[in-house]
């Protein structure tokens, strides 16, 4: 049985090893361990543009322009045009005005192309935008009809008209605009507004005309999740995972599908494999116990809520979690103390209401238990009905 959150490290690590190791790093800004462990990842296989793309980011950010500039290139000799706009960052900061904007043109001429505004509020082009070559640079059109409608659609989300920006996809699907990204746009407002069916419909519909594109696997996954479509959101999940092992999010995304399967093993064993990473996330290592807890293995799940209420002792959900621990393990007076806790800070929560009754109940102490069960109930635990009929009449 796998019930262990928290692994040790093997010390035989392999060039995917060392990208995944660099790459979450890079997520903990920790840059200079990022480009330790990238660099490895070179050493230990051929190289590879995702590696060199990654140990460039990290580079530029340290501010070591010209080695980045080595990665981007080296990136570009592998794919073609992939790091154009990492090099127009590059020279930019250097203050060659010419050359980035030399980038940034065959950048806006490739299939990686960026969104107008985002290039545009990008701050590493802040001094850039001041010069004559930049005001030119935009002076001619780079965007297609189906970019265009997907700016003005995200100009719609940003300010939370989502109305507008389905009539703005529906406008351009109308006039034959309906390429996969309209598709998946469509969808994720859709999810947005928790219509799993038809966001799962659009998804699908966008993979079928580009089946490389993982985001429309990862998409689709939180729509069928939400739908509570768990085996296929672990198919997704597994589908973006194969491609792109560094997507640390996607093993706790997947890990939610296995739990709503009931596959607790396999839950607990993507949330270990994030914690390999990130160690100290609070949010997965409560994963671990919620996991455990669920598949009946208390003492487990206490070792992880020992551990969030170590770092914050102030959680009322760490509280109510630990405390619904003790209770399933029958030390009643410590579920009280964290239950009762629990309820200081959070005092509406019906299932906290709950278990101090089941707590209370086994202590002996029926009339405190049967007003726990009435307050749970009002607070809408279905849970508290049952037990007040069986205890309290």
């Amino acid at each position: 049985m796998v019930s262990v959150c928290l692994v040790w490290i093997s010390t035989a690590q392999t060039a995917e090893e060392f990208f995944l190791r660099g790459t979450s790093y890079m997520m903990q800004n920790d840059y200079i361990g990022a480009v330790k462990n990238l660099t490895q990842a070179l050493n230990s296989s051929l190289p590879d543009q995702k590696i060199l793309m990654k140990r460039g980011e990290a580079r530029f950010r340290l501010g070591e322009m010209d080695l980045a500039i080595q990665d981007f290139n080296g990136a570009n000799a592998t794919l073609s045009d992939i790091a154009d706009l990492w090099l127009a960052r590059c020279y930019a900061a250097k203050g060659d005005n010419t050359n980035s904007v030399f980038w940034l043109e065959k950048h806006l001429r490739s299939d990686f192309r960026l969104p107008e505004d985002k290039i545009k509020k990008d701050s590493a082009f802040d001094k850039l935008q001041l010069s004559e070559d930049w005001f030119m640079l935009w002076q001619r059109e780079w965007y297609t009809p189906e970019e265009k409608t997907l700016q003005e659609v995200d100009y719609y989300i940003k300010r939370g008209r989502p109305g507008d920006a389905l009539n703005a996809l529906e406008s351009a699907v109308a006039k034959g605009i309906n390429g996969p990204e309209i598709l998946a746009m469509r969808g994720r407002i859709n999810m947005d507004q928790d219509n799993y069916g038809p966001a799962i419909s659009d998804f699908t519909s966008a993979i079928n005309l580009d089946k490389n594109n993982t985001g429309y696997y990862l998409y689709r996954g939180y729509a069928n999740l939400g739908a509570a479509r768990y085996k296929d959101a672990v198919n997704d999940f597994t589908m973006v995972l194969r491609a792109n092992p560094e997507m640390f999010d996607g093993y706790l995304a997947r890990a939610e599908a296995y739990a709503g399967m009931q596959s607790y093993d396999q839950a607990i064993s993507d949330v270990g494999t994030y914690l390999k990473y990130f160690g100290s996330d609070q949010h997965a290592i409560f994963l671990c116990g919620e996991y455990n807890f669920q598949r009946g293995d208390y003492l487990k799940a206490l070792e992880y809520f020992n551990i969030n209420m170590k770092n914050d002792p102030n959680s009322a959900a760490y509280f109510k979690a630990r405390g619904k621990t003790f209770t399933m393990t029958h030390t009643h007076q410590y579920a009280i103390y964290d239950l009762t806790m629990s309820l200081d800070l959070e005092p509406s929560d019906g299932e906290t209401w709950f278990y101090l009754g089941i707590a209370r109940m086994e202590t002996g102490d029926k009339a405190a238990a049967c007003s726990d069960f009435e307050q749970a109930r009002r607070l809408g635990e279905p849970r508290a009905l049952e037990y007040t009929i069986d205890n309290c009449q």
